[in-house]
């Protein structure tokens, strides 16, 4: 269990590309260092990468205990079933719209 987290973990990291809390630009992407949630709870505290269900550009890594937020870049959205940043036409996703009181 411990190799699945860390092999997910070194995966967000890489697909993330952050450093440090700086910004990083891989070409027309940019992405800057994960934050922990305040409001998402993983799945039975389950490692691994969720969508956010409000949001079809942006997922979370679970790690047991914080889940950290990341974004796709560009115009991606994140595929649950591949479990990365694909193109919009190759997701099933239906945000949670939720409106101002």
């Amino acid at each position: 269990m411990k190799s699945i987290f860390i092999s997910l973990f070194i995966g967000a990291v890489v697909l993330a590309v952050t450093c440090q809390g700086a910004v990083v630009r891989d070409g027309d992407a940019t992405t800057s260092k994960p934050t922990a949630s305040p409001w998402y709870r993983c799945p039975n505290n389950a490692p691994g990468f969720y969508p956010n269900p409000y949001d079809c550009h942006k997922y979370f890594l679970c790690d047991g205990a914080n889940a950290w937020a990341f974004e796709c870049p560009g115009h991606l959205f994140f595929n649950p079933n591949t479990q990365g940043c694909d193109f919009p036409g190759n997701v099933d996703c239906n945000p949670i719209v939720t409106s101002a009181p």
